[in-house]
């Protein structure tokens, strides 16, 4: 895969199919990523994306394997699952402790999601 993601003029990744599909194909290579994303509203966030491949002991809060799991470095986590047609912006950020950029938060989540959608049934 020769293009990663799409970056603004200042370097800071941005939402973008190539973005979304580049993510996706990371985690499906058993890998996780961070990347430093802005909203292009002058917000910047560092983001770390995983698959959840395997847990241990008893977990609390729905949190399940093959769960797409969003932290958010210095305001919170949350894990989506993947049989999710489309998420609101207001509920991702709301899950993930950050106020504001509801758009963009809905635009990038989906897409890796829809992204992780399509590569997986490809398999």
């Amino acid at each position: 895969m020769g293009i990663t993601v799409k970056y603004d003029n200042y370097g800071e990744v941005i939402n973008d199919k190539i973005t979304y599909e580049y993510i996706a194909y990371i985690l499906n290579s058993r890998g996780n990523i961070l990347i430093g994303w802005t909203d292009e509203n002058a917000s910047h966030y560092d983001i770390s994306f995983s698959l959840i491949e395997r847990s241990f002991g008893t977990i609390h809060g729905g949190v399940k394997v093959k769960d797409l799991s969003v932290s958010v470095m210095r305001r919170g986590a949350f894990s989506f699952s993947l049989d999710n047609n489309k998420l609101s912006g207001a509920y991702i950020t709301d899950k993930l402790g950050v106020q504001g950029s509801e758009k963009e938060f809905e635009e990038l989540v989906n897409g890796v999601i829809s992204c992780l959608q399509s590569q997986l049934t490809k398999k």
